[in-house]
């Protein structure tokens, strides 16, 4: 069947094509919401950027298709082959691909937040920065998948084949742990060249208090690491390259100090921590801080926005939100000027407390080229 055919049969009203052969039909940009495509051949067929909401592929052949960018939201993908199909960026939402061939499909940006890949054969695909959060994964074989940066909190991975080197810092495997990590968090740190750690006693003072001691420990943490840049100080560029991380340290070391303030459980047995770790290409910060559990989800809510949005987009939209609404605390700039202005690396790690349900510790990571 041609294209104009298929399309002229939808115009009319006509959403059946079972068993049909569409091999290397171009359907790019098309609209065909609902259609059934169960068993038919769609291999090497052009469906990307297509809009195919609520359609049913249930065992067709769509290996080596283009799907980059196709809206398959909801969609039956049952048994399908999609082996080398590119679906990158592709949004299949709540799409059902139990038992799905997949291959050394490319998946990479795809999102697939609680889809069914349960048995599905993953080997090979590249997964990276794909998000799978909340998606089934039971028993499907991820063995050999590239898994950079892929977002898995939540995903259900019960007796998958998962990938042999487990070690790389971005995988994300929580379905079955306490511990929920959002971006880019290293948890196992190496041995770090210098390494500064300042903590602060629960509920001392009250938090109007605290400002000022939050811009004393930013503006010492900042002079103690600027004097490991001293070498060669009389050249321009080296006192430059001094002075930007000096103001890049007070910044972030004080607004990851707010925020843990601000937010921290004040009846908490837990100390509020910051920490800072020299590395030959950069720094890293983290902070460590107990907060309630009726804050955890608005926390992460807004950390989900921050990894899915761009981050130039998001701050005039914050910007704009807080010119509007006079009630507004500003909460959530100062991470996003650190991804904008010093293009930092930000993480977190949320921990459930051994000894009080309604606590949870909180980490922030900030990674820091120099």
């Amino acid at each position: 069947m041609l294209a104009e055919e298929l399309l002229e049969q939808y115009a009319i009203g006509l959403r059946e094509f079972k068993g049909t052969n569409l091999s290397h039909i171009s359907l790019q940009n098309s609209v065909l919401i609902s259609i059934d495509c169960d068993q038919s051949n769609l291999q090497s067929a052009n469906l990307s950027e297509a809009n195919l909401i609520d359609s049913s592929f249930i065992q067709a052949n769509l290996s080596y298709a283009d799907l980059r960018k196709c809206k398959l939201l909801n969609s039956n993908l049952f048994l399908a082959s999609l082996n080398q199909a590119n679906l990158s960026e592709a949004n299949l939402v709540g799409a059902n691909l139990r038992g799905a061939n997949l291959a050394n499909a490319d998946m990479s940006g795809a999102y697939l937040a609680g889809a069914n890949l349960s048995e599905a054969d993953l080997r090979g695909a590249n997964l990276s920065r794909a998000n799978l959060k909340g998606a089934n994964l039971q028993r499907a074989n991820l063995s050999e998948a590239n898994l950079f940066e892929t977002t898995l909190n939540g995903a259900d991975l019960f007796e998958a084949i998962l990938p042999s080197d487990l070690s790389k810092p971005w995988l994300r495997l929580n379905s079955g742990s306490q511990d929920e990590i959002f971006g880019t968090f290293l948890e196992d740190l190496p041995k770090a060249e210098e390494y500064l750690s300042i903590s602060f006693s629960p509920g001392s003072i009250p938090l109007q208090q605290r400002w000022r001691n939050n811009g004393l420990s930013a503006d010492f943490m900042a002079d103690y690491f600027s004097t490991f840049f001293l070498e060669g100080e009389k050249e321009d560029a080296l006192v430059n390259l001094r002075d930007e991380i000096r103001s890049a340290v007070s910044f972030i070391a004080n607004e990851l100090l707010e925020n843990a303030m601000k937010f921290s459980n004040k009846l908490a047995f837990n100390d509020t921590k910051i920490q800072l770790f020299l590395y030959p290409d950069n720094l890293i910060f983290l902070s460590t801080n107990p907060i309630n559990l009726s804050t955890k989800a608005k926390f992460q809510s807004f950390i989900e926005e921050l990894i899915d949005s761009d981050p130039s987009d998001l701050y005039i939209l914050r910007l704009e939100h807080n010119a509007e609404n006079d009630e507004s605390d500003g909460s959530g700039l100062g991470l996003l000027t650190m991804l904008n202005d010093y293009s930092a690396q930000l993480g977190w790690r949320f921990s459930s407390s051994l000894h009080d349900s309604n606590q949870i510790t909180v980490q922030t990571m900030v990674q820091l080229m120099v």
